[in-house]
C-alpha cells in the first residue's frame, strides 16, 4: 500500500533535496545562513541513501554541494572587503577533486592567482582563502590537517610560481614530497575562476612522457596493500587504536585510486574520477580490460560500504570514520570483501612486473 506523503512531509523532503540545498548555499546572505544550509548536508545525504541511490551519485552529489559551499564562501569573502584585487582560480584537490566526497572527507584546496603589473595580490588572497576556510570550518567542513589548503604556502600560488614548480618536479621527481605533490594536483578540479586556472596545471600532462615519473606513481600505487591478518574470514588491523578493524578507505579504496591515477596518466587522460580514469586506461590499453573491470568492481563495492557506515554513523550522531567492524557484516558481506581484497592483491602484483621499466 502506497502511502500519501503529507503537504509538511513533502515541503520537508523538497528542502532536504541536492537542489534545494544548492539553492540555499547559493542565496545565503552571510556566514551564519550558509552555515544553516549547509547543516541539511547530512541530512541530505541520509535521504538519498535511504531511497537507494548509488553510493557514487551521492558522492557525486556530496561534492557538488561541497563546490557550492566554497564558491558562495569565496563570494561572501570577497563581498566583504568590498572588491578583489586579482583574478584567480579555487581549485578543489583530493576526494572532492575526484568528484568522490563522503561525510568523512576534509577540503584539501589550492589556489592559483594572476600576478598584475602593479602590488603582489597574495597577502590580500590569502586574507579571502583564510575567511573561506573559516566559513567552511563554521560550516562543518575542516579543511586538510596537512596544510593543503588554498590558505597556505604549499597550494596557493602564482600561476607562473606554479609553472615553474611544476616543470621543476616533473623534472626531479626523486625530491622529497614531489611525488606526493604531483599525485594531488593530478585529482585537481576548478571550482571558481576559469576552468583552465590560467593553464598553471597544463604541464602536468607533459608526465606522460616521463618513464621515471610514471614508474614512481606505479610504486606508489603499489604502496598500500590489503590488511594482513584474518578475523572470521576477513583482513582486519592487527595493532593500533582500531585493532579488530579494517580502514575501508586506507586498505580498500586508496590502492584503486592511486591505480586509476597512474594508469590515466599514462594513457594521458585528463578525467578525474576513479571510474573514468579505470574505464579510460582501458580502452587506451595502459589497463587491461579485466584489470579495469576487477578495480572498478573492488571500488564500487569498498565505496557502497564506507559510505552505509557512515550513515549508519551519522544516523546515531557519530563522527564518521573509515573503520569498519567485520564482526557487524553478514558472512556473505565478508566473503565478498574477502574475494574483492584478494582481487585487489592479484591486480597488484601483475602491474608490480612493471617495476622492472628502467628509467
Amino acid at each position: 500500500m502506497v502511502t500519501k506523503l503529507t503537504a509538511l512531509e513533502a515541503f520537508a523532503a523538497e528542502a532536504r533535496s541536492p537542489f534545494a540545498l544548492q539553492m540555499a548555499i547559493a542565496h545565503a546572505q552571510d556566514r551564519e545562513e550558509l552555515s544553516c544550509a549547509a547543516r541539511q548536508v547530512n541530512r541530505t545525504v541520509i535521504g538519498l541513501h535511504q531511497v537507494g541511490l548509488p553510493p557514487a551519485q551521492i558522492s557525486a552529489v556530496i561534492s557538488a554541494v561541497v563546490d557550492a559551499l566554497v564558491r558562495r564562501a569565496i563570494e561572501l569573502a570577497i563581498a566583504s572587503d568590498g572588491h578583489t584585487f586579482a583574478q584567480f582560480a579555487w581549485l578543489s584537490l583530493g576526494s572532492h577533486g575526484r568528484g568522490e566526497g563522503v561525510p568523512s572527507s576534509d577540503i584539501d584546496s589550492g589556489l592559483v592567482w594572476v600576478e598584475g603589473e602593479g602590488s603582489d595580490p597574495a597577502g590580500y588572497l590569502h586574507i579571502v582563502a583564510d575567511q573561506v576556510i573559516e566559513t567552511l570550518a563554521a560550516a562543518g567542513w575542516r579543511s586538510d590537517a596537512q596544510g593543503v589548503t588554498a590558505s597556505g604556502s604549499v597550494s596557493a600560488r602564482s600561476a607562473g610560481d606554479w609553472q615553474r614548480a611544476i616543470r621543476h618536479w616533473l623534472g626531479h621527481p626523486l625530491e622529497e614530497k614531489v611525488l606526493m605533490a604531483i599525485s594531488i594536483l593530478l585529482d585537481s578540479r576548478t571550482v571558481y575562476g576559469p576552468d583552465n586556472a590560467f593553464d598553471a596545471l597544463a604541464t602536468l600532462q607533459t608526465g606522460r612522457d616521463r618513464p621515471l615519473l610514471l614508474r614512481l606513481l606505479l610504486r606508489l600505487a603499489l604502496a598500500y596493500k590489503p590488511p594482513t591478518r584474518f578475523l572470521r574470514d576477513i583482513v582486519v588491523e592487527h595493532s593500533g587504536e582500531h585493532r579488530g578493524s579494517f580502514d575501508i578507505k586506507r586498505g580498500g579504496l586508496v590502492p584503486i585510486v592511486d591505480i586509476a591515477r597512474y594508469a590515466a596518466l599514462s594513457a594521458g587522460a585528463t578525467v578525474t574520477s576513479t571510474v573514468e580514469r579505470l574505464r579510460t586506461a582501458a580502452d587506451a590499453g595502459t589497463l587491461s580490460d579485466s584489470e579495469a573491470r576487477t578495480l572498478e568492481e573492488a571500488y564500487d563495492l569498498f565505496a557502497g560500504l564506507r559510505l552505509e557506515h557512515q550513515v549508519r554513523q551519522l544516523e546515531a550522531g557519530i563522527s564518521p570514520d573509515d573503520h569498519l567492524d567485520p564482526k557487524k557484516l553478514t558472512p556473505l558481506m565478508r566473503s565478498y570483501l574477502h574475494d574483492a581484497f584478494r582481487a585487489v592483491t592479484s591486480v597488484q602484483k601483475g602491474l608490480s612486473t612493471q617495476l622492472s621499466w628502467s628509467t
